[in-house]
């Protein structure tokens, strides 16, 4: 048993990195390549991913409630122990006795409602908005390169804020692990970065060069990031049994309102300067640009259908 949950939880820790990694390219890649439209990328792969989300919590709840009905324990076996166990109560041969948010079925709305949790998710969703906000907004201004060091900015941010929120602190090994992923990082981006600190110093047109108030404003999208960590944390670690589909559900869904509600953003100065008149019609052209409709749209790089977050 002990064997099969490790073997699982390694696999789930590779899978992790590998789709966190394949996320941040495809992030940066459509930003590069859709710079005028960060809030269309920002609502429509939201809304994807809630799609996928409530998918995967109905069938986890069917999935649950079929092997719930499942007999544990034999008809005889179970007068048996209530016999001897007085204090168990009417045991049914097809109950499982758990605590958990299966344990009392009241039908799949009141399952996905969870009407308890409902604060914190919220919570999640705010920050998750303002977190996509700061780094998409900023993600065609900063360097590649750059953007895997900042990204690493995410470690102490949450290292600090669990000491906050949580009352815990990182273990020295934990910190030196840190270290060692942040340095490893420099020593990758840092020189790129500065050759091309050296193109612009000397006049010459760069493709990527970064702008210093974009490379502030992708920075501090890490510390939403780290309240959203340590969110979940928290509410792991007082209810055990929040289903992780539900919970990414809800929060998607929240960022998704936050991010629909964030569109008119794109009528101030640096954020896109539309018009209300705009607004409709650039929606419109985000979209021909993503599905890379003939002629392009003006200001749309060529480009295939890659879902960030």
């Amino acid at each position: 048993m002990h064997e099969r949950k490790a073997l699982r939880v390694s696999v789930l820790c590779v899978l992790t990195v590998l789709f966190g990694v394949g996320n941040n390219v495809t992030f940066f890649e459509m930003g590069q390549r859709m710079p005028h439209w960060p809030e269309f990328l920002l609502y429509f792969t939201t809304m994807c991913y809630t799609t996928m989300y409530i998918i995967g919590a109905i069938i986890s709840y069917y999935v649950s409630r079929r092997n719930r009905q499942q007999p544990i324990l034999s008809q005889s076996t179970a007068k048996v122990l209530a016999e001897q166990q007085p204090l168990l109560g009417n045991i049914q041969g097809s109950e499982e006795l758990e605590s958990s948010d299966f344990s009392q079925d009241k039908g799949l709305w009141h399952y996905i409602l969870a009407t308890e949790y409902q604060k914190t998710f919220a919570w999640l969703g705010f920050w998750l908005t303002v977190n996509g906000l700061f780094s998409q907004f900023s993600d065609p201004y900063v360097n590649g390169n750059l953007q895997s060091v900042l990204y690493q900015l995410t470690l102490p941010a949450t290292g600090v804020l669990a000491f906050f929120m949580l009352k815990e602190r990182f273990s020295l090994l934990n910190l030196v692990g840190s270290a060692l992923v942040l340095g490893g990082c420099l020593m990758v981006a840092l020189p790129p970065v500065d050759y091309e600190s050296e193109l612009i110093a000397v006049g010459t047109e760069h493709h990527n060069g970064a702008d210093w108030v974009w490379i502030i404003v992708f920075a501090l999208s890490v510390i939403p990031n780290g309240v959203c960590a340590v969110l979940q944390e928290h509410l792991f670690l007082r209810h055990k049994h929040v289903n992780p589909m539900l919970l990414l559900f809800w929060s998607n869904l929240y960022t998704l309102i936050g991010y629909l509600l964030s569109i008119p953003l794109t009528m101030l100065p640096y954020l896109g300067n539309h018009s209300g008149k705009e607004l409709a019609s650039s929606q419109k052209d985000a979209f021909l640009c993503l599905v890379g409709h003939s002629p392009l749209p003006t200001g749309c790089k060529e480009v295939h259908c890659v879902c960030v977050c």
